[in-house]
């Protein structure tokens, strides 16, 4: 690290010679002159000095760093970043598309260049993190695959505008010395050298980022609050489904289908709707696209997310729940005081209507939904002590749901169970025979290697404030049960 700082200053310091040196040398020639018999060339050299001059003043205050923008915001927790876990790499992945490969794509980038009165913009990557971003002063734009999936044309097209009238203005994402640097170096290289032909581009994308602080960042665009939710399912799908099986060596393909699916849940849906929100009915932009399985397996594949074999979603959402199930075991019998060594302990807890409080104390949020809270956690406890018990398999799905399915391969309804024993405490006796009767022990225990590398109960144990359970947190909505 130290060796790239010091690479960066040393870049940072031929950048100022070759912006300033020509400059200075311009002067010295003008005082030379001012003493010598070739004074006779001293308005030529001096205008030579004064346009170097204004072109690098132009260049450089035409650069300015862009203000931060509500829509291209991610909110994380800030004790664990999960794009560190993988260093880095997890949905990082990047690809260029032609022309002849994405034509209708790459149409509605250049119609919105043209409307934006900005250069057609050369590169176009789809990239695995949920944001449409323009670089290079536009040369290059970036659309993700999350916002492809979620926004329609007319979204995707107001997000496009709203990134490249920016970057052709001269605004950038230099937040460096060395990135301001080679950002000033293109300015110079483009020939606006000064600023004089940007000034309408940069009027409206000052009227842009103006209109980008209230709800609506341009008309008919998509609200900041729908990209953040957006960003958020992404992310949320990243911890809950991908991470653990990338750490694992191993991940379901095509991978965005899973991002697909969990966007087109109906239950996931409802829960990031808005009342008169018509966007359900919506398609997304997947239809500017050919072949976009392939395509988003090739992005998948530059994050290094590829398995060695495939592996379907349906064993991936089982594996979810198993290990969700087993860190909602540990979370709820050991997490907190008293603490319930057994499941009979445990069920002793519920038959005294304890387990709200409980989930209180474990989330540390007193406005939290406790009482779907502990209904999740009890029905992923109890998957986790009738898996041990050899009584069936865990079974996830897309509404955030854990079941357990028999050998038969029929859904025994854990969380219904739960749901009725919450909701009756005196039902306890009649869970306790029933378990009984499927051989878990009154005794059972969970073990606290059974969790494995679960990031999320990882992530739960770090968090200082609010904390989060395996397995919800989803935005705007908690798993059905």
């Amino acid at each position: 690290m130290e060796q790239l700082s010091a690479r960066a200053r040393r870049l940072v310091a031929l950048g100022y010679v070759v912006l300033l040196g020509p400059l200075v040398v311009l002067v010295a020639v003008l005082v030379w002159l001012a003493f010598h018999y070739l004074r006779v060339v001293t308005p030529l050299v001096g205008l030579l000095a004064f346009r170097w001059a204004v072109a690098v003043v132009s260049a450089w205050f035409g650069t300015r760093p862009r203000p931060a923008h509500p829509s291209l915001a991610m909110a994380r927790d800030p004790g664990l970043d999960t794009f560190e876990l993988l260093g880095g790499m997890v949905l990082d992945g990047a690809v260029p598309v032609s022309r002849t490969e994405q034509p209708r794509l790459w149409g509605l980038v250049d119609e919105v260049a043209e409307a934006c009165a900005t250069p057609r913009p050369q590169v176009l990557m789809v990239v695995g993190d949920a944001t449409v971003e323009a670089r290079d002063l536009g040369r290059e734009v970036r659309i993700g695959v999350p916002l492809l999936v979620e926004l329609d044309r007319r979204e995707l097209a107001c997000l496009l505008s709203e990134a490249l009238a920016p970057a052709a203005a001269g605004w950038t994402d230099a937040t460096t010395s060395l990135r301001r640097l080679v950002a000033v170096g293109e300015r110079m290289a483009s020939g606006t050298l000064t600023g004089w032909a940007a000034r309408p581009t940069a009027e409206r994308a000052a009227r842009l980022l103006e209109e980008g602080q209230r709800a609506v960042p341009v008309p008919d665009g998509p609200t900041n609050d729908r990209l953040l939710l957006t960003r958020a399912v992404t992310e949320w799908w990243v911890t809950e489904l991908v991470l653990d099986e990338a750490l694992a060596h191993r991940a379901p393909r095509p991978l965005f289908d899973g991002l697909v699916a969990l966007l087109a849940d109906p239950v996931r849906r409802q829960a990031l709707t808005e009342p008169g929100d018509d966007r359900a009915e919506r398609q997304g932009s997947l239809a500017l696209l050919d072949t976009p399985g392939e395509l988003f397996d090739r992005v998948a594949a530059d994050a290094s997310i590829q398995p060695p074999q495939r592996y379907p979603w349906a064993e991936c959402l089982d594996s979810w729940a198993a290990r969700t199930a087993d860190s909602c075991a540990l979370i709820l019998m050991r997490g907190t005081e008293p603490a319930a060594p057994t499941l009979d302990v445990l069920l002793d807890l519920v038959g005294a209507g304890d387990l709200p409080a409980r989930l209180r104390a474990l989330t540390r949020d007193p406005d939290a939904d406790v009482q779907g809270l502990a209904t999740f956690a009890l029905a992923g406890t109890l998957v986790s002590a009738l898996t041990s018990a050899d009584a069936g398999r865990p079974s996830g799905a897309w509404d955030g749901g854990i079941d357990l399915v028999d050998t038969a391969g029929v859904p025994m309804g854990t969380r219904e169970v739960a749901a009725q024993v919450l909701g009756d405490p005196s039902l306890v006796g009649h869970l306790r025979a029933l378990l009984d009767e499927l051989g878990v022990p009154r005794r059972w225990e969970v073990s606290p290697a059974v969790g494995g590398m679960h990031v999320n109960r990882l992530r739960y144990l770090e968090q200082t404030g609010v904390r989060t359970l395996p397995g919800t947190g989803f935005p705007h909505g908690q798993p059905r049960s």
